[in-house]
């Protein structure tokens, strides 16, 4: 039964939410808690008002119950959107009706009490582009509220009721008003919280994103700059630059979506055979960075040289008669290198593996 309810109460809540506009929504939703909520409660107020014999208490029963039609209607009309027109004309009904009841009740009755809910109300229903509605409806609410205890006409009841009664309405209204803005102030914590996992979620996004090559998945040039700025503080380091032979021509004869898958391959495959040794990125078109920290040299080159096999036997057959290879240059570092000069020596390495025939490792110590 309560899961029940607590379905039916989201679905109004969430009436005419626009998920393209979370603010209009957060106004749509608050709209909605406050609609729903204080239909509910009033419903029994009106009842009791209208419950006394006397004649003079049918006009304020009937009044209270305009109030919760047009809350009503107000949540048959967010459906279609947010609507701050009609937020405004829910916000002005309850200011009305409760100043209206403060005359008829007088001061003691406590119905006065609702109008210091409405500026929370008009935070919750408005988005911060309406602050025209906003301040309007907290300036009515107060001018309001100060004429209700200044002018003496709300001192005394213009109808026949009980010092009892009026102690009884008073604390209710009390609990009410209570009620109110615990339910804002629980809806505004709700959609904070919310909105700040949201946010961070999507800060984390942006972070991956940021520092990862959306085709390949490695880091790029930005993901990879951590890794080696901690290489080189912490000792000797390796670094190797990979590019793919003649990878034009893969390109041209299976064209750039077979291409990118290629390169997709690629990056797994140096991935794989680099395994915990250190990080792949993807440097810029089909070349590859390598950090590696704490290797020597020959652990560095062999641990190159085992991911050019990999790489060449992988696609040895798969690419219709067209081979996938790679010249590598590795460079050896001591701690606290120049980082600018490991990179341009490690370019270096890598075009003389070029301009030595390609498919190999050239390896050096930083000179």
């Amino acid at each position: 039964m309560l899961s029940r309810l607590r379905r039916a109460w989201s679905s109004l809540s969430m009436r005419g939410l626009d998920a393209s506009d979370r603010t209009e929504s957060r106004a749509v939703m608050g709209a909605n808690n406050f609609y729903i909520l204080t239909a509910l409660a009033n419903l029994p107020w009106a009842i009791v008002i209208m419950a006394h014999n006397s004649w003079t208490f049918v006009l304020p029963g009937v009044t209270h119950l305009a109030m919760i039609a047009v809350w009503v209607t107000a949540l048959v009309v967010n459906k279609r959107g947010y609507t701050p027109w009609m937020s405004a004309l829910s916000i002005v009904a309850a200011i009305a009706q409760y100043t209206f009841l403060t005359d008829v009740f007088s001061r003691s009755a406590g119905f006065q009490f609702a109008l210091f809910g409405m500026p929370a109300l008009a935070f919750a229903m408005f988005v911060r582009r309406h602050g025209r509605f906003r301040a309007a409806m907290i300036l009515l609410a107060t001018i309001l509220a100060v004429w209700v205890y200044l002018d003496g006409a709300f001192a005394n009841p213009w109808v026949p009721v009980s010092d009892t009664w009026l102690h009884w309405s008073a604390a209710m209204m009390v609990v009410s008003v209570m009620i109110l803005l615990m339910s804002q102030a629980a809806f505004a914590d709700y959609y904070f919280n919310r909105e700040r996992k949201r946010n961070s979620a999507l800060l984390a996004e942006a972070r991956i994103a940021a520092h990862t090559d959306a085709l390949t998945h490695l880091l790029n040039r930005r993901g990879i700059s951590p890794c080696l700025d901690e290489a080189t503080e912490a000792g000797q380091f390796c670094v190797a630059l990979a590019d793919l032979d003649r990878f034009k021509r893969v390109n041209d004869v299976l064209g750039h979506g077979a291409g990118d898958v290629v390169l997709a391959s690629v990056a797994a495959t140096l991935e794989d055979s680099i395994g915990g040794l250190g990080s792949v990125a993807r440097w810029g078109g089909e070349e590859f960075l390598i950090v590696m920290p704490g290797l020597s040299l020959a652990d560095g080159e062999a641990a190159l040289e085992r991911a050019r096999i990999d790489l060449e036997e992988r696609f040895r057959e798969d690419l219709e008669g067209s081979s996938v290879t790679m010249s590598v240059g590795v460079i050896a570092a001591p701690q606290d290198a120049a980082r600018d000069e490991v990179l341009r020596q490690v370019d270096a390495k890598l075009y003389e593996a070029k301009a030595s025939g390609r498919n190999m490792v050239v390896a050096g110590a930083l000179a």
